[in-house]
């Protein structure tokens, strides 16, 4: 099983694959597996959200996104779905907020 361990691989992989499937982006591209700080995953995932939906994603910057996170990175981006303080709006507009992942 291969491990993402940075955030540019794990843009990099979600990216590549995004590009070469006629899909809508949703959480099913980050059923990967990783080994990597919390905040890297959310910040990859911002940036992924930006280009490709332009939706505005916002969270909490806390020391806790400084903990490593092992496992299924899907997982680990739903389990945020409804906690305080993560947000998700299409196109940048405060006033459509979404699930932070579908």
């Amino acid at each position: 099983m291969y491990v993402l361990k940075s955030k540019k691989e794990l843009y990099e992989t979600v990216m590549n694959d995004y590009m070469n499937h006629d899909a809508e982006l949703c959480g099913l591209f980050f059923n990967l597996h990783v080994e990597m700080k919390k905040g890297e995953i959310l910040k990859a995932y911002a940036e992924l959200m930006d280009r490709i939906n332009g939706d505005d994603v916002t969270y909490p910057e806390s020391q806790s996104l400084s903990e490593v996170y092992k496992g299924n990175c899907k997982d680990f981006l739903e389990g945020l779905n409804g906690e305080e303080g993560y947000h998700r709006y299409c196109y940048g507009n405060r006033d459509d907020e979404v699930d932070f992942v579908l």
